[in-house]
């Protein structure tokens, strides 16, 4: 439908004299439609949704000019079917292509129904069919639970080494990991907010998400900043299956993140840091000051840990040999205090030297040994030593009142290599609660069980069922108190 003027045309008055007015009739323009239709045939079918238009317009003395103007239609209807209908989906890894799922995906556009929403499945794909083409889209992926996902002590290492030029990280998604409070830098102030998480003082960072999604194949310097979050279809004319983004989870500069799972902490078996402390009696009332020296202190770049008090009130703690202030500490609650503490050259300390020193008020009476337990419950307990930065645990043992009780043996399984059954066998000084646990050898607990020992020599039968019949070489471990020991074994098929 064409725009048609309608037009009034009236004869002027004649001249005197009976001349006819040389103006001509008087000729004005009244109005018409301005209106068009479009179809699902326009330009024949073949430049749908396209519309290539010619705009005239008038003046009152019927002078016209025109433009040309492309038109893009939108079928938001649906009454063009396959030929006016598109698709936008994509991906969502970590840099390691990993798949991130539960990712939401925003879709927007200048449509009254938009925006509209959907998540990324187990292989972190995502799709949004059924869309009317000629409009313009925008997508926005976010993630934004689970902050302490892959965030420890040794992030705030390598982040501090970066910062004093000692290392610096090279890849742009590690330097986007470090970014924690998103002024597009790496400071101290990433160092803070990280902490702060570990150590159980915040849920979640002020600032960012705790994922960053970064459009793949974004080109970026040696600086990533800024760097584009979304993806942008300027007017959508066919299918668009690769709208892919890379997921960097805020704070993960180690790479111990999981795309996939909420945090679940693989503690370290193998301990490699050893702290002391001398036991002793602690009367209701009295105020204490207790020690933790070194019994093995080799090369540490940093550890983490909760340190459980029940009964104690922590009146104040410091680092001796290392450079430990409140800065480094969380006061959980009144029986619960958490650590983070860094080393950007890693540190060495003598056994017998003291570490750590802290007073108490203490609110029972109690053994020492009862009351102090370094554990996992908040932060979990881990440092990280040598070169490669180890991640280890951390064990705190008691001398003096604790003396008394001999230690722990754990003897090698028999028969080893073993196929239908095997005896694990240990000693214990005292009757007490065992913890065995069956480790494959990347950390995954395939057994675990607790155990009512006997003063003197113990043993447990241990059958292919209750390895799931797996097949290879294992780690057994007791735990007794805040003695740990661990051997291997070889399970046949």
């Amino acid at each position: 439908q064409r725009w048609v003027p309608e037009i009034s045309i009236r004869l002027r008055p004649a001249l005197p004299g009976g001349a006819a007015d040389p103006r001509g009739p008087d000729t004005t323009v009244l109005g018409g439609s301005s209106a068009r239709l479009f179809g699902c045939k326009v330009g024949d079918g073949a430049t749908f949704p396209r519309a290539d238009v010619k705009m005239t317009v008038w003046d009152a003395d019927l002078n016209s000019d025109y433009c040309s103007v492309e038109l893009y239609l939108v079928d938001n209807m649906g009454d063009c079917a396959g030929q006016s209908l598109a698709s936008i989906g994509g991906t969502i890894t970590t840099m390691h292509y990993d798949p991130v799922k539960e990712v939401e995906v925003e879709l927007n556009a200048n449509l009254p129904e938009y925006p509209v929403k959907s998540k990324t499945d187990n292989m972190g794909a995502y799709q949004f069919d059924n869309l009317p083409i000629g409009a313009r889209y925008e997508v926005k992926p976010r993630k934004t639970h689970d902050y302490l996902n892959g965030v420890n002590t040794l992030d705030l290492v390598q982040i501090q080494r970066h910062i004093l030029g000692i290392k610096r990280l090279e890849d742009p998604y590690l330097m986007i990991a470090a970014d924690a409070d998103g002024d597009e830098a790496i400071r101290i102030g990433d160092v803070i907010e990280l902490r702060k998480l570990i150590l159980g003082i915040s849920d979640r960072l002020p600032k960012l998400d705790s994922w960053r999604m970064v459009k793949k194949n974004h080109e970026m310097g040696t600086r990533p900043w800024p760097f584009e979050e979304i993806i942008l279809h300027g007017i959508l004319r066919e299918n668009q299956n690769s709208s892919d983004f890379i997921a960097v989870k805020v704070g993960d500069v180690d790479g111990s993140a999981n795309a996939n799972m909420n945090t679940m902490s693989i503690q370290p078996r193998n301990v490699g840091v050893r702290l002391s402390l001398e036991d002793n009696i602690v009367q209701s009332g009295h105020e204490i000051e207790v020690t933790l020296t070194a019994e093995a202190f080799d090369q540490v770049y940093g550890m983490q840990f909760t340190l459980e008090h029940k009964g104690l009130e922590l009146l104040s703690i410091e680092g001796r040999g290392i450079d430990l202030t409140q800065d480094h500490v969380g006061k959980y609650s009144n029986d619960v205090t958490t650590v983070s503490w860094v080393s950007v050259q890693g540190s060495t300390i003598q056994n017998g030297e003291v570490v750590i020193r802290m007073r108490f008020k203490s609110n029972i009476t109690t053994k020492l040994s009862n009351a102090l337990h370094i554990s996992s419950e908040i932060t979990s307990s881990e440092a990280y030593i040598g070169t490669s930065m180890e991640r280890v645990g951390i064990a705190l043992e008691t001398r003096g009142l604790a003396d008394t009780k001999a230690t722990v043996k754990l003897s090698q399984n028999e028969p080893n290599p073993w196929k239908d059954h095997t005896v694990i066998k240990y000693e214990l000084p005292q009757s007490g609660k065992v913890l065995l646990t069956i480790v494959d050898m990347i950390g995954r607990e395939v057994f675990r069980k607790e155990i009512l020992g006997v003063k003197g020599d113990n043993e447990y039968h241990l059958k292919p069922s209750d390895i799931n019949n797996q097949s290879g070489i294992f780690n057994y471990i007791i735990e007794v108190g805040d003695q740990i020991i661990q051997k291997k074994m070889i399970a046949l098929e």
